[in-house]
């Protein structure tokens, strides 16, 4: 499901026609777009007619509540300099986004090619947590293998047990769970872990078998996938396979609550200023060393004003505040 806020009824109007292949809820009202996001919304998409201090601000608080597993948000704004300086910022990377001027061409494109990883959750969590951390060989193996981040058809069988997975990271199962938990940015044991990978599974394969058989297909008995629901979900199978709502919510809520989002500092301090490249060697020292710049597409027909053309260099007086790439769906 595709979350749509725009105040703006005409541009409103407009993004709904650009999404009308998607299940889409509009609404111009802040307070049912969060409810909207709580009630599964995979993909948030913001219309935005003017840069300010508070749509920012509101923009990071509804990215922070949606939590490791939460939302991808695409964020529609108009061509400006105000724009595209916060888009060559040190910060707000885990939002996606599109010029308004060519919303109609690219918005569908870029909802089919993000929403498709939202419908796998443990898919999700584990292509952002290799974006966005850096893990030894084993650790990535584990969630490389546990969330199927290699695998598109969903024909790969879950791991059902710490030693199984140990052999395939190629180490002994003690030193596995010791890697897992001194490093890992998962803070729950790796049997939860796994288990949730499990259940996931199984709840989406029930579509198209009997619970019994598809426990059978991982080696487990009806009655382990019913603990696991009950623990996890606080409800039986047959209740959690008819609520996906509900799926969704508990997972969230649980990675939220168990993975470690990467440090960072207040985004009032050290805000990044632009000037132009190659200063003087005074100017460079009174503002700082460089900071290395974020890559970013120059928009359709959009013309730096003048004296502004030449390259544009980031400087700050503080370091830069590390980023939060995983709360967003890594774009290919």
């Amino acid at each position: 499901m595709v979350g749509l806020y725009c105040e703006k009824l005409e541009t409103r109007r407009r993004l709904r026609r650009a999404l009308a292949d998607s299940d889409c809820r509009v609404t111009d009202c802040r307070k049912t777009f969060e409810d909207i996001l709580l009630d599964g919304a995979s993909v948030a998409v913001v219309g935005l007619e003017h840069y300010s201090d508070e749509g920012i601000r509101w923009l990071r608080t509804l990215s922070a509540q949606g939590g490791p597993a939460g939302p991808s948000y695409l964020v529609v704004v108009p061509v400006s300099l105000e724009w595209v300086q916060w888009m060559r910022s040190s910060g707000d990377s885990e939002f996606q986004i599109a010029w308004a001027e060519e919303a109609h061409e690219r918005l569908t494109r870029v909802v089919a090619r993000i929403d498709p990883w939202h419908q796998d959750p443990i898919r999700l969590l584990g292509r952002r947590l290799l974006a966005s951390h850096v893990l030894n060989r084993p650790l990535a193996s584990v969630v490389e293998r546990v969330c199927r981040t290699e695998v598109d058809d969903g024909s790969l069988l879950p791991v059902t047990s710490v030693t199984s997975l140990a052999e395939h990271a190629g180490v002994n199962p003690r030193v596995l769970r010791r890697y897992w938990n001194t490093e890992s940015p998962v803070q729950c044991t790796l049997k939860e872990f796994l288990s949730w990978a499990v259940l996931l599974w199984a709840l989406r394969e029930r579509r198209l078998d009997s619970w019994e058989t598809v426990a059978r297909g991982l080696g487990l008995r009806r009655r382990t996938l019913e603990r696991y629901s009950a623990r996890f979900l606080g409800c039986t199978l047959v209740v959690a396979g008819e609520d996906p709502q509900r799926v969704m919510r508990r997972f969230r809520e649980w990675a939220a609550g168990v993975v470690t989002l990467p440090a960072t500092e207040s985004p009032q301090t050290g805000e990044p200023v632009f000037i132009p490249a190659r200063p003087s060697r005074q100017g460079a020292r009174e503002m700082g060393p460089p900071v290395p710049m974020v890559s970013w597409p120059a928009p359709p027909g959009f013309v730096l004003p003048r004296n502004d053309k030449q390259e544009l260099t980031v400087f700050t007086q503080q370091r830069p505040r590390q980023l939060h790439p995983w709360r967003s769906l890594p774009m290919a």
